[in-house]
């Protein structure tokens, strides 16, 4: 019983000793300004109430200053002035008092920036409102405004450089370990938990108000420290907020106001992604692999639309998944598993819906059969009669609806650009190896369920994505018949071609395309161009393989045929180039082959350096990255004409 009367006289002591200190630190601003001490007393008296003891004092002295200040108006008591805040914040380390001045300072800043905008600062956020601080703690001090943009200014950068210090030091955590410390374990934790939820929500609205890339960028700086996300990490719903502001902040292209200077906010919100991907692994709550998932879907949906301006962009945001992959070896490979079998699925039921499109073109054939013969026989004529064809023609058009759905689902971007994803993920992660066949399978469907030469870019796209896993896990893949099919019809194509109008039109660019606008000579060209750089490209990785004269003796009796019956001139000499320097890499690997004293090494499939057709194809691929290049710039160039020039 001793032992306890102790440590409540203790408690009482220390509670009254911290009283008493906040109480001289607040004398102080009541002596140099009693309008805002005032204020303070009249608008927040819940920051004032510290002990039971001291509530008779704040009382007392309440009563006094109301006496002192009954002729001072009281709009100089509600302004929140450049010294006022300076006064409150020199405080801040020493009181705990001032520290939620400080807060409350930084809440009125940030929603002065926008009156009219609600609490939330992402759309469609729904939380609980035990996670949310309470309605009456937020609107403590809506009558409080500031006097001037510097005093806006320095509220807003003051308290983002140094809150989360100011965090630290209120709850007893150490400054070298605060990366990794735990705040639900600290001693103070219950005291600075609200005020550390209301500082995060407070910066989660900062970065939906903020309109400019340096604005973002001042508040991403804050938020994606591995210091900060320790503070973060308790409030879950928080979390999954901050998390979507991110990705959609990480899926935008750079601003054209932003400096050159500058960080961009898509790679500060990638540090957020970066750090909250490794803070998963590190504690309880949100996974890494529903990260992941969570990053994989924004990829998918920012790649709905695809240009030359946004190819940078999509690499960039490859770049990022391919950094977040490396982080866990288990969970790269259960998301790699669940994705790629997702993109099996949706092959599958584009190939059952095609399927029944056949089949239901085939039963208006025969309903259409059977109207016409209505006398041949008494059965179909009942059937005729009682509206059952017709019944079958509904289904058969819903069926057809949907299997049109499923193929603009395959033939699209964002499954064009999965495709290059998961190829390199496969490629470059040892983790991931094992699904390179079942990924080739998928792409290799993809490309032979569209046999139409309509969808020939879209195959041309499925081709490089399998030569780019062969150039990186040295893999045969081979691909010389589909390029020969398409090579075939693209020919026959051309011989039926008209020339079109001699009007100028704009250039076609078939890396742009899933599906071919006409069947013109030009058009029809350039998709032979590109299957011939496609050619060279495969031919010169296999030219580096000792089995290269035994896996070219076809190509070259197909590749001689189409080059004696071409009749565009610069397609023509372009098929007798590549056989001339097939031949030349046969020779040249024969003569490697009658030298080697030892097998090749077991699983590699480039042996030689360099052969004719791989120099050829290094030309050509300098060639095709200073054509991007220059696409590249010339559609930022246009799009920037565009936003100067003023609508009509």
């Amino acid at each position: 019983m001793a032992r306890k009367v102790r440590k409540v006289t203790k408690a009482k002591t220390k509670k009254q000793g911290e009283g008493q200190r906040h109480e001289d630190e607040l004398q102080a601003i009541k002596e140099k300004d009693p309008d805002f001490y005032r204020f303070l007393v009249e608008e927040d008296q819940q920051l004032l109430d510290f002990t039971a003891d001291m509530e008779a004092e704040s009382e007392d002295e309440k009563v006094e200053i109301d006496e002192k200040a009954e002729k001072a108006p009281k709009e100089k008591s509600r302004l929140l002035t450049l010294e006022r805040f300076e006064q409150i914040r020199s405080s801040a380390t020493k009181s705990f008092t001032a520290f939620k001045a400080v807060i409350n300072a930084y809440h009125l800043a940030v929603r002065s920036i926008s009156s009219e905008e609600r609490e939330d600062a992402v759309k469609g956020d729904v939380e609980d409102d035990a996670v949310r601080p309470k309605r009456s703690n937020r609107r403590r001090w809506q009558s409080m405004t500031i006097d001037s943009e510097a005093t806006f200014s320095a509220i807003l950068e003051w308290c983002l450089a140094n809150f989360l210090g100011l965090l630290e030091h209120h709850s007893g955590s150490k400054a070298e370990d605060s990366a990794t410390v735990d705040p639900t374990r600290l001693p103070r934790w219950n005291r600075v938990k609200m005020v550390s939820q209301f500082f995060w929500d407070e910066t989660l609205a900062l970065l939906g108000h903020a309109q400019t890339a340096e604005m973002q960028e001042a508040v991403l700086r804050t938020c994606s420290d591995a210091r900060a996300l320790a503070w973060l990490w308790p409030f879950k719903a928080l979390q999954r907020r901050y998390l979507r502001a991110c990705l959609h902040i990480w899926t935008q292209p750079k601003p054209s106001s932003a400096s050159t200077s500058s960080v961009s906010p898509r790679l500060l919100s990638f540090l957020f992604l970066r750090n909250a991907a490794a803070m998963t692994l590190l504690r309880d709550g949100l996974t890494l692999e529903a990260l992941l998932r969570s990053v994989l879907r924004a990829f998918m949906a920012a790649t709905a639309s695809y240009s030359w301006r946004s190819l940078n962009s999509v690499r960039f945001m490859e770049n990022c998944i391919l950094e977040l992959f490396r982080l866990d070896d288990a969970a790269a490979y259960r998301v790699g598993y669940v994705c790629i079998r997702q993109l099996a699925l949706l092959l599958r039921n584009t190939s059952l819906s095609s399927k029944t499109l056949n089949t239901g073109g085939k039963v208006k054939a025969k309903i259409a059969q059977g109207k016409s013969n209505k006398a041949k026989a008494s059965s179909k004529a009942s059937s005729l009669a009682n509206g059952k064809p017709q019944q079958h023609a509904k289904v058969a058009s819903k069926k057809g609806k949907s299997a049109a759905k499923q193929s603009e689902t395959l033939v699209s971007w964002p499954f064009v650009r999965a495709m290059f994803l998961w190829a390199r993920l496969v490629s470059d992660l040892k983790a991931l190896k094992d699904l390179a066949y079942p990924l080739y399978m998928v792409i290799l469907g993809a490309t032979k369920s569209q046999s139409s030469l309509h969808f020939a870019p879209f195959c041309l796209h499925g081709l490089t994505a399998l030569n780019e896993l062969m150039a990186k896990t040295q893999r045969l893949v081979p691909l010389s018949a589909l390029l020969l099919r398409l090579l075939d019809m693209d020919l026959k194509a051309i011989e039926k071609a008209s020339k079109g109008p001699d009007e100028a039109k704009e250039a076609v660019h078939i890396e742009m395309l899933l599906q071919l606008p006409n069947f013109e000579e030009e058009t029809l060209s350039k998709v032979g161009n590109y299957i011939c750089a496609l050619f060279i490209d495969h031919l010169g990785l296999l030219s580096r393989s000792v089995a290269f004269p035994e896996l070219t003796t076809p190509v070259l009796l197909h590749l001689r045929r189409h080059s004696k019956h071409c009749r565009v001139e610069a397609l023509r000499r372009q098929l007798k180039l590549m056989i001339s320097l097939v031949e030349e890499s046969r020779q040249q690997v024969q003569r490697f082959r009658e030298q080697l004293q030892e097998p090749p090494p077991p699983g590699q499939l480039f042996v030689l350096d360099a052969t004719p057709l791989s120099r050829q194809r290094a030309q050509l691929l300098n060639r095709y990255a200073e054509h991007e290049k220059r696409c590249i710039e010339a559609e930022t160039a246009q799009t920037r004409e565009k936003r100067k020039c003023p609508k009509p």
